[in-house]
């Protein structure tokens, strides 16, 4: 009788550190678009890029323990409803995105067909949404603006419309070189990703700051004449200058693959915007999630893998506590099931 006396009250024990640990989640949205693996076709795989916020609005860490993925429903390319498909959680990485003060590269794709995915020029907003984010959050780091595109008669591999200041007293001044963002010629991404990595180890000191470089861009490379840079060039670049880098996928033809594994690979983070008006919402997002972590979750369907044009309506599931069934926090998100744009180099 007192060995199940004394077991039962470290048991207690336990579970009352177990509550007072658990760190109270008020609020969870998904970072951008949900997005299929070049293998959802054969696995089911998908990602989910998770941002899980407490009272104070702070980043909160996840596991895969406290997260469920539910789908509701998959309607078919046809009208077909499907209902009750399971998924389960086949990875789980916390992606952590605090390192102190910053060295921001702000780097937008400047090519002529932004003017079609981006005609109100939504992207602007975007940054401006993050920069005032910046300034009160994370006011001692350094952020810049630039982009990139190849005209017939200008080339801008890497253009520089407002090199690098503290965010927390020049709001005004990289607010307002967003002005001068075009929309003209073809695609250098590469090439200005990596010169977008020297330009952060020439001006930006790493035992101070840590170096990111965040792209957006809605396609893929198609003009990296000047360095002859690839995406495996790209990422030596990155990882020689300790560079992290944030790629933003912008609607349905930007180079996924090569975005993701160039994030992946740098302690960065990969996300997609599926429309201009997502961007608003990504960028503070992402500024939020600079503060701590963003969780990116692998969902894979159990059985029925949802087919080509399918859209899926599904919701995440935070448990808080101990008795998941009074203590949850949801949002909901739809994915749709497109072909994979890109392929990622050898």
């Amino acid at each position: 009788m007192k060995k199940n006396l004394f077991v039962l009250f470290f048991l207690l024990l336990f579970i009352g550190c177990t509550i007072i640990s658990i760190k109270p989640v008020k609020s969870v949205s998904v970072v951008g678009t949900p997005y299929v693996l070049s293998s959802f076709y054969s696995d089911g795989k998908f990602v989910l890029n998770i941002l899980a916020l407490d009272q104070d609005s702070n980043p909160v860490d996840l596991n895969s323990s406290n997260v469920k993925i539910i789908i509701d429903s998959v309607v078919e390319y046809g009208g077909n409803v499907l209902k009750n498909l399971a998924v389960k959680i086949s990875d789980f990485q916390q992606i952590k995105l605090e390192y102190g003060d910053m060295g921001l590269a702000m780097l937008f794709d400047g090519s002529g067909s932004m003017s079609s995915s981006d005609p109100n020029w939504l992207r602007k907003d975007a940054a401006i949404k993050m920069i005032e984010y910046l300034e009160t959050e994370r006011a001692n780091s350094m952020v810049g603006i630039f982009d990139f595109a190849v005209g017939y008669d200008t080339a801008y591999y890497f253009r520089v419309l407002q090199d690098f200041v503290k965010v927390g007293t020049n709001k005004n001044a990289l607010i307002s070189a967003l002005d001068s963002l075009q929309n003209s010629g073809a695609t250098p991404l590469y090439d200005a990703m990596a010169l977008g990595c020297r330009k952060l180890e020439k001006d930006i000191d790493n035992s101070v700051y840590k170096r990111v470089l965040m792209t957006l861009t809605d396609g893929g490379d198609n003009d990296s004449y000047l360095l002859n840079s690839t995406a495996r060039s790209v990422l030596s670049e990155a990882k020689s200058r300790d560079v992290s880098l944030i790629n933003i996928a912008f609607g349905e033809y930007a180079y996924t693959p090569d975005l993701m594994m160039l994030a992946d690979s740098t302690d960065g983070i990969f996300v997609k915007a599926q429309e201009a008006k997502d961007l608003e919402n990504l960028f503070l997002q992402l500024g939020i999630g600079t503060k701590g972590t963003i969780n990116k979750v692998i969902a894979q369907f159990v059985d029925t893998i949802p087919g080509y044009y399918s859209t899926i309506f599904g919701r995440v599931q935070i448990y808080k506590g101990l008795l998941p069934t009074l203590n949850v926090v949801e949002t909901n998100f739809v994915m749709g099931v497109f072909s994979y744009k890109g392929k990622l180099e050898d």
